[in-house]
């Protein structure tokens, strides 16, 4: 109505880390492969929160890990997915296998009734990037070696990419226009 500029937060596309863990990937070539794991811990939650709020999780808080997809994959041209209901009518078992238009076939896989947490694999050429817990990188080389992403000083002030995506909110007001990584 008032044409006021917004901006979905999905602060995870302005980890310093995941900007870092993609330059080692393109170093060596190309992304070939995306492996998330958007594990809910649900059973921990569940009595804390709304029904409403909790038939739509997949809405609420689940897109954060699907919206990683987009961040390191581009748009994705095939999708085919599962959905189970185990105790939620909604869904709460999902799998997704993706191929974006430059060909990279990413997976999404979410449990929210097992344990584990958000985890992010990229895969390239004889080079892994891995984050786990999301906030942490490591970069594993043909060599088995690990070795750690440092993360950038304004993500170890403040929680991992509020900042720069904050900074990127205040672009879009000035400029009037989205910069990339911003939704």
């Amino acid at each position: 109505k008032y044409k006021t500029p917004n901006m979905v937060g999905y602060n995870r596309r302005f980890y310093s880390t995941f900007e870092k863990g993609v330059e080692h990937i393109r170093k060596k070539g190309k992304l070939y492969g995306i492996l998330i794991e958007g594990h809910e811990r649900f059973w921990k939650i569940k009595k804390t929160r709304n029904k409403i709020l909790l038939n739509n999780w997949i809405y609420a808080n689940s897109t954060h890990t699907i919206d990683l997809l987009r961040y390191f994959g581009g748009e994705f041209e095939k999708i085919f997915s599962l959905k189970k209901s185990v105790y939620n009518k909604s869904g709460d078992q999902f799998s997704m296998i993706l191929e974006s238009k430059n060909k990279t076939i990413a997976t999404y896989v979410s449990n929210w009734y097992s344990p584990g947490g958000w985890t992010v694999r990229l895969f390239g050429d004889r080079i892994t990037v891995l984050f786990d817990p999301l906030e942490k990188g490591y970069v594993i080389d043909h060599n088995f070696t690990k070795k750690i992403i440092k993360p950038s000083k304004k993500d170890i002030e403040f929680k991992p990419g509020f900042y720069k995506q904050l900074m990127y909110f205040k672009k879009l007001i000035v400029d009037k226009k989205l910069h990339w990584p911003a939704q």
